[in-house]
């Protein structure tokens, strides 16, 4: 059994301020709902389950807050949400996606071969994503978008052959800076 199935309970009884270190290989999707909680990876890698089953599609990690998907309210954000150092590959949708997070932070990931985007933010503000590896994912290698309020920083990362190296919809405020973005289809697209 992986981590995530043995120990779905640390993340679940993680309290503000945790950080759950992980190792090794795991076929998991995982969903975090709670304020205040660091996944540390060390030389982790994420690849989807056999059976997939998660609100937020087949996806690595997902950041979820309590979002009306018809209208793109957010009753309630999700916080402080932090996850670094993983490998997240080969999933249908995400490799990283948040819907409904305020400050949520993306560092020194790498996320390869995912269906839609390796690193997105949703109905998020104050969006981190920091010096993380993107590649051959089948949309954009980041995206913020459908954040009117998204105050997102993008820095540091590394993207490359996706169709889009970093793709920006839709959303208001922050700052893109300091990223290698080459041999995508298009490097960096703002739309809206």
């Amino acid at each position: 059994l992986s981590y995530f199935r043995e120990r779905a309970e640390s993340i679940n009884a993680a309290e503000r301020g945790d950080t759950i270190l992980v190792r090794g290989l795991h076929h998991e999707t995982v969903v975090i709902r709670k304020d205040g909680i660091t996944l540390l990876g060390d030389d982790a890698v994420l690849q989807p389950p056999d059976t997939p089953t998660s609100p937020c599609g087949p996806s690595g990690f997902c950041v979820l807050g309590d979002v009306n998907f018809q209208t793109g309210n957010v009753s309630e954000y999700v916080e402080d949400v932090s996850i670094n150092g993983f490998t997240i590959r080969n999933f249908h949708d995400f490799g990283i996606v948040a819907f409904g997070a305020r400050d949520a932070k993306f560092i020194k990931n790498r996320a390869f071969n995912n269906g839609e985007y390796g690193i997105a933010a949703f109905f998020s503000t104050g969006t981190r994503v920091i010096s993380n590896t993107t590649g051959n994912d089948g949309e954009a290698g980041i995206y913020i978008g459908s954040s009117p309020q998204a105050n997102a920083t993008v820095t540091g990362n590394n993207t490359y052959g996706n169709l889009f190296g970093i793709f920006v919809r839709d959303a208001l405020g922050g700052s893109i800076s300091g990223n290698s973005v080459h041999n995508n289809c298009m490097g960096i697209l703002f739309l809206a």
